[in-house]
């Protein structure tokens, strides 16, 4: 009499178990990995969209800017009463910005994440270049970027500046006051 088995045997059973389980455990780094990667470039976009509001701010003020000094300091003739506006990132990561008379009213344009602003000026053009932290430490890739320009329609010097702290004169009350 031939006697079948039904069914698979143990051997069978731990193979099938363990392809399953190499299967398994693969497609689950490849999730990760690209979960990882979907919240590195949301989080990036956020930054970018931060950076682009910063730069919208710095241009309302800057486009019809009487002065312009950029820097790596203040140090600026500014008297009181003028308006002089300030911006820079301190040392928070924190791109702000501030009159100069009164330097208790910082104000945020972006969280914490700023690792740079450069401002170059030439020729009536401003260009701002802004760069974040890192989103995955170490990983320079990750950092977020943002290179404008504005065009400084009330500025006819011609010498080029480049630093990391701009000056403008957005409101001149002296010429106001002698029309």
């Amino acid at each position: 009499m031939n006697k079948r088995k039904k069914g698979m045997s143990l051997t069978e059973l731990l193979v099938v178990l363990a392809i399953s389980a190499i299967i398994i455990i693969g497609s689950l780094v490849v999730y990760n990995i690209g979960w990882q990667s979907y919240n590195i470039s949301a989080r990036k976009a956020e930054i970018q969209r931060s950076m682009l509001n910063a730069y919208e701010i710095i241009s309302e003020y800057t486009r019809f800017a009487t002065e312009v000094s950029i820097g790596n300091s203040v140090t600026t003739d500014a008297t009181v009463g003028t308006e002089y506006r300030v911006f820079y990132v301190d040392d928070n990561d924190i791109l702000v910005t501030y009159l100069l008379d009164s330097q208790d009213n910082k104000s945020s344009l972006t969280d914490d994440f700023m690792n740079n602003i450069t401002f170059t000026y030439n020729n009536s053009i401003l260009n701002i270049d802004m760069t974040s932290l890192p989103l995955k430490t170490g990983d320079l890739t990750t950092e977020a970027t943002v290179s404008t320009k504005v065009k400084m329609l009330n500025i006819n010097k011609t010498e080029t500046e480049t630093g990391t702290l701009l000056i403008i004169r957005h409101f001149d009350s002296n010429k106001q006051n002698d029309d």
